[in-house]
């Protein structure tokens, strides 16, 4: 549903105190480039029902704080669902980082493979074997992985199993206290292969694999095609 930011979005405030206003982009990165938070990196989450225009918009902005992009490509990832982005976030904003977010690590290997990051769903990466071969695969080339929404403990922790880079979620103080004091190479988990055969195991999460990305696709095809991006405006 869209909303006005002026006269609608700008008088909300957070259910907790103190009660806030939602931050405009350009209040965000003020906030970032305080020397306190220096240490802080952010993503910029491009959605789908989001004109291609918004890359130049974040160049105006980023450019009216420094002109030289490059202090902001160690602050900043553009995350991108859909690959009819690339070509706009390579032309406005050559010198930040580019993640894939997405549903499919089919679709990442096969449409995404020029970006610097990947940001993954969970259940991607849990699902099925393929998820530990695509981390080390990512890691090989140098790109992070990133995975989302970890709210859980069980989880978390075998997000930590498959040695992913930073967790999404909706909990970050809990999971730094808890990764802060508990942290061992690997954490012991609960397989379903205990209550069920492993074979029966293996299925299930291949067939929810191939849901998951034939769901995928089909969602991303209905805002674009695939193939053949271009740079029309």
């Amino acid at each position: 549903m869209d909303r006005n930011f002026h006269g609608d979005i700008e008088l909300l405030r957070s259910k907790k105190g103190p009660n806030c206003p939602i931050a405009l982009f350009q209040e965000v990165v003020d906030l970032m480039l305080m020397e306190e938070n220096s240490h802080i990196w952010a993503m910029i989450d491009v959605k789908l029902l989001n004109p291609s225009s918004i890359f130049a918009d974040i160049e105006k902005i980023l450019r009216s704080r420094n002109d030289d992009l490059k202090i902001f490509s160690t602050r900043f990832i553009l995350g991108i669902w859909h690959p009819k982005y690339l070509p706009f976030a390579k032309t406005y904003l050559p010198d930040i980082p580019i993640a894939y977010i997405g549903v499919s690590l089919k679709i990442a290997l096969e449409y995404f493979s020029c970006v610097d990051a990947y940001n993954v769903m969970y259940s991607s990466l849990a699902w099925n074997k393929e998820g530990r071969n695509f981390v080390e695969q990512a890691h090989q080339a140098g790109k992070p992985v990133f995975v989302w929404t970890v709210n859980t403990l069980e989880n978390a922790k075998e997000c930590h199993n498959l040695n992913v880079d930073a967790l999404m979620t909706d909990k970050p103080g809990y999971f730094v206290n808890f990764f802060g004091t508990n942290n061992p190479g690997t954490f012991e988990m609960t397989s379903l292969s205990w209550w069920y055969p492993k074979w029966f195991v293996s299925l299930y999460r291949r067939m929810l694999s191939w849901i998951v990305h034939i769901l995928g696709r089909y969602h991303l095809l209905k805002y674009g095609p695939l193939e053949n991006v271009n740079f029309e405006m």
